[in-house]
């Protein structure tokens, strides 16, 4: 190991690469020494990846969001704040433990998928209805999500479940291709019960694709 593995002073964890102080080490920095994370886990197995205090934050961060009412998004459009953590660290930290907690709920639930996915997303709604106008203010469409983040304007579709909302007039093709056009994504899960490692699976997807 080139460096102390932590900055006693500050408490932040030093990047062996460089020597600098961090309060976790990122796929972004990693990326700066054409290291992917995994590379740098293996060059270095001793060194840390998180500090303590980082991680103290980013537990507090996600206890949070689960303490979020229910009736806030149900009665309201109001969002919870951005946390201080960005939601790609936050992810980067729950590949690290490889979890993702579900709550105790049954995630083949509605409600158990939807306060999986609040997790890192917590502005994500059950039954959202995205809408569109045009400039006459005529209602080109009008469609009826699973579960939908209309912050980021993502898209969850569980085509075979039992609680999937559809539209028998549309296809779903036609209804993907215009929301895709406007700005969203969609994100499909193929399961009659999901399960929270395909849903993490999607997520980390999501998430690296746009990093």
């Amino acid at each position: 190991m080139n460096y102390p593995p932590i900055d006693e002073e500050s408490g932040k964890i030093i990047c062996q690469m460089c020597g600098k102080p961090f309060g976790r080490i990122t796929a972004a920095h990693m990326k700066t020494h054409g290291l992917t994370t995994v590379e740098y886990k293996h060059r270095f197995p001793d060194a840390p990846m998180t500090s303590e205090k980082t991680k103290t934050r980013m537990k507090f961060s996600q206890s949070k969001l689960f303490k979020e009412e229910k009736s806030d998004f149900a009665s309201d459009d109001s969002f919870p704040e951005v946390e201080e953590i960005s939601i790609p660290d936050i992810v980067e930290y729950k590949m690290e433990q490889d979890i993702i907690p579900s709550n105790g709920l049954m995630i083949g639930s509605k409600a158990g998928i939807l306060d999986h996915i609040r997790v890192v997303y917590p502005s994500a709604r059950a039954d959202y209805f995205i809408e569109k106008k045009n400039i006459q203010n005529v209602l080109e469409y009008r469609y009826v999500t699973d579960i939908a983040d209309p912050i980021k304007k993502i898209d969850f579709e569980f085509p075979d479940t039992y609680w999937h909302n559809s539209d028998p007039y549309v296809a779903l093709s036609v209804r993907n291709a215009r929301l895709v056009e406007d700005g969203w994504t969609i994100v499909t899960i193929r399961s009659k019960a999901p399960t929270p490692e395909q849903i993490d699976n999607e997520i980390r997807k999501l998430i690296k694709s746009t990093i």
